[in-house]
């Protein structure tokens, strides 16, 4: 990092050195200091009226008083940025936020502030150490994932002791990931758009685009080109006022929030469930609500935030009103008219 305070010991053996004609990059390049600060603190020290003998003299008290307060400032500017980041990152979510537009903020905030280009580098710099992937940057309410999970919950038939395999739906705010979670019996239409229903609801909101797997309930054809989605699901979409399309088939790039959401779905609610019997579809999914409020309310590892905590903050006023009515399902048929004028349907 340019400007960055160094230790007194790193400044006495920056002090040998030059007492040994090392050059200013040789010098960074042995201490593993960026060499614009070796720079500033060789100028420093060729400003005071001691030689390089002389100052290796001094104690230390007396050497950290020679710098100018510059070094102090750029530590603090550097440490300000810092403490910055994690609203920053929050406004990149934002639609049409550009890493541009957010500096200019941070500039209009902070007029000493960093410029652009070094603005950029150390934003980038904490991404990779946060572990933020700046290739995926979600956008607030720009879209929401769901699938069903690979492994089933069961209910037990409380009158013939049969075991049904139930299945789980997920849905994810990926910017967020504020996550919806339903059991239904089956990915059958009428089930698979009542679980897409109760996760609108649940998010309070619409996002512009639903991402779904490629489940028949919503993928009627694939082609090399192209995927086709139901006419239930177009229907769907529109009634929402939203659009929906699937993901790319042999690209599971394309889902990995979804399915590594699935994954934490079993660690947290999927593993709790085990120790439990359930004799009814309502009880099973009363008890998943608890476990995941729970689960939305847990907070990142490396944030001092939980998933409802962003959804509350950020994502939620970017999606869309609901409508007044919840999405019916339609069924379609083609009949032939008879030549008596009549049309069977069935």
């Amino acid at each position: 990092m340019a400007g960055q305070r160094i230790e007194i010991m790193d400044i006495r053996q920056l002090i040998q050195f030059k007492t040994q004609n090392y050059s200013n990059r040789k010098i960074a390049k042995t201490l593993d200091i960026h060499r614009n600060t070796v720079n500033t603190y060789v100028k420093d020290l060729e400003g005071v009226p001691y030689t390089y003998q002389a100052l290796l003299k001094l104690s230390d008290q007396e050497l950290s008083s020679l710098f100018t307060p510059l070094n102090e400032k750029q530590f603090d500017r550097y440490s300000h940025l810092m403490e910055q980041m994690p609203s920053l990152r929050n406004k990149m979510k934002l639609v049409g936020a550009t890493l541009e537009n957010v500096w200019k903020d941070y500039l209009h905030d902070n007029p000493k502030g960093y410029k652009y280009t070094q603005f950029t580098k150390h934003y980038r710099n904490w991404c990779k150490q946060q572990k933020v992937s700046l290739k995926l940057d979600h956008k607030s309410g720009e879209q929401m994932f769901v699938d069903f999970t690979g492994k089933h919950l069961q209910v037990i038939n409380p009158n013939t002791g049969e075991v049904e395999e139930i299945e789980v739906f997920v849905a994810i705010l990926p910017s967020s990931q504020y996550t919806f979670m339903t059991a239904v019996r089956s990915q059958k239409q009428e089930d698979f758009f009542d679980a897409l229903n109760q996760a609108l609801r649940f998010f309070g909101g619409v996002p512009k685009a639903i991402v779904t797997d490629n489940l028949k309930a919503a993928v009627a054809k694939i082609t090399k080109g192209h995927t086709y989605v139901t006419k239930a699901m177009k229907l769907f979409a529109s009634h929402y006022n939203c659009s929906a399309f699937p993901t790319r088939p042999y690209s599971p790039q394309d889902k990995a929030l979804v399915e590594g959401a699935v994954k934490l779905c079993y660690q947290r609610i999927f593993y709790p469930l085990q120790k439990q019997q359930f004799f009814s579809l309502s009880s099973l999914n009363s008890v998943i609500r608890n476990l995941l409020s729970n689960y939305n309310k847990i907070q990142f590892s490396h944030r001092n935030t939980s998933r409802l905590q962003e959804f509350l903050d950020y994502e939620k006023k970017s999606l869309t009103p609901l409508p007044i009515s919840s999405f019916e399902m339609y069924e379609f048929s083609r009949a032939k008219v008879q030549k008596m004028g009549y049309a069977f349907l069935g």
